[in-house]
């Protein structure tokens, strides 16, 4: 919580991530008072105490659209931004396709689309939304099994939802690969696995990037990499001159 007034107090506002709950019907209530989010509400709370005495506008990037009106209502200095992974696929009747993104543009301040549909092509329908657009600059996923994408997701959530929540084998959200639904994207230079990496990154797609500047996209993101640490300053200077100077 420390590295809130860190950011704050220079200007810069701080982004808190929330990208559970994949297996979660969309319906699924959330109380953030709940005890299992004390760490997460101990969060929110500093980050809208500081928005306020520093005058920025500190973020939640969240996955379950049901927080949107959860942190809205408990939080409204804090804008919310929909996560990446709302739209790696779903099971069929239940994911919408291309109409996720229509709806969480309509909805949220800021949408941060999949990596692998960060084409022009792709997002060109959507263009209207630029100014809602975070777009991913180092993202490693690039995998054309958007299943496993969308499985490795569920993985990372086990250990809460699977053992914290004891959900039933329904809210579990699992999906055969037969009833699992997605969104291609053509344009996109994808690998068949997840052991390639850094093929699709947008920071190496220089056409596209300065595409989606073109359109007014001002608002980027560096993914987190197990090589650095994602809150060091002096990181963060460093790869934001990198783009400066690609871009």
């Amino acid at each position: 919580m420390e590295a809130v007034e860190y950011f704050n107090s220079a200007g810069m506002p701080f982004m808190l991530a929330m990208n559970g709950g994949l297996g979660l019907p969309p319906e699924t209530e959330i109380d953030l008072s709940d005890a299992r989010f004390s760490t997460e509400s101990s969060v929110l709370r500093v980050m809208q105490e500081s928005a306020e005495k520093h005058k920025v506008r500190n973020l939640v990037t969240v996955l379950h659209s049901k927080l949107l009106e959860v942190i809205n209502r408990q939080y409204p200095d804090l804008g919310v931004i929909k996560s990446c992974i709302a739209f790696t696929g779903g099971k069929k009747g239940r994911f919408k396709g291309r109409q996720e993104y229509t709806d969480a543009f309509e909805r949220f301040e800021g949408v941060v689309p999949l990596n692998q549909h960060t084409t022009p092509g792709f997002l060109r329908e959507w263009i209207a939304y630029a100014s809602r657009m975070v777009l991913l600059l180092n993202s490693h996923c690039d995998c054309s099994n958007m299943h496993k994408c969308y499985t490795h997701y569920q993985m990372l959530d086990a250990p809460y939802l699977f053992h914290a929540l004891e959900v039933d084998e329904e809210q579990k959200g699992e999906v055969a690969y037969e009833d699992f639904d997605a969104i291609l994207n053509p344009e996109f230079p994808y690998t068949p696995g997840c052991d390639e990496h850094n093929k699709g990154q947008l920071l190496g797609r220089q056409d596209h990037l300065k595409e989606f500047m073109r359109w007014g996209v001002n608002k980027f993101k560096f993914g987190r990499n197990p090589l650095y640490d994602s809150l060091n300053p002096t990181l963060i200077r460093e790869m934001v001159r990198t783009f400066l100077e690609a871009s």
